[in-house]
């Protein structure tokens, strides 16, 4: 049942961008929405970031704007991704400094540092692959932008009603 008031996970794969039906030719046949129009432009940094995190976002940014899928509605998810990245990296110089284990009166037990060090890396590679920064991920962009390079949806479009026409004549015939 769960607790109450958390959301149920959905069911099945999440589903795919309008874009890669639109690629794909929606084998599907359903009614595809109308396309979301996106800014491109890359985001500015958040004001209130200090050095490291405006160097994380400069990082992050050109590394996504590379592969062609950042746009201006990113920059809440990309504030979450530097924000994270920075604070892991700052708990891993505190775990480098302090350990692992922390001795106290009662016992060893892990180091606070430690465990917000895994949280946070639990977090950026969630956000890292929400961007494309796994090889999967990455491999999926690179087919999907090879469709994309080598369809013309117009020329697709006009093969599909040229083999339909074709096929419709054939029958005729017979």
């Amino acid at each position: 049942m769960g607790i109450k008031g958390t959301p149920r996970p959905t069911a099945g794969r999440p589903p795919k961008p309008l874009e890669t039906h639109m690629i794909n030719g929606n084998p599907g046949k359903r009614t595809l929405p109308d396309p979301i129009p996106v800014s491109r432009e890359r985001p500015d940094p958040p004001a209130h970031y200090d050095e490291a995190h405006t160097e994380a976002w400069d990082f992050f940014a050109n590394a996504i704007q590379g592969m062609g899928v950042l746009a201006t509605i990113d920059a809440p998810s990309l504030e979450i991704l530097v924000d994270s990245w920075v604070g892991y990296r700052q708990m891993q110089a505190e775990v480098m400094k302090s350990g692992y284990v922390q001795f106290t009166k009662s016992g060893n037990s892990i180091s606070g540092y430690f465990a917000a060090r895994n949280k946070l890396s639990q977090q950026v590679m969630t956000l890292l692959m929400q961007f494309g920064f796994s090889p999967v991920a990455r491999a999926r962009l690179a087919s999907t932008q090879q469709k994309a390079a080598t369809v013309d949806p117009l020329e697709a479009l006009m093969a599909r009603r040229a083999e339909r026409a074709k096929r419709a004549e054939i029958q005729e015939q017979n």
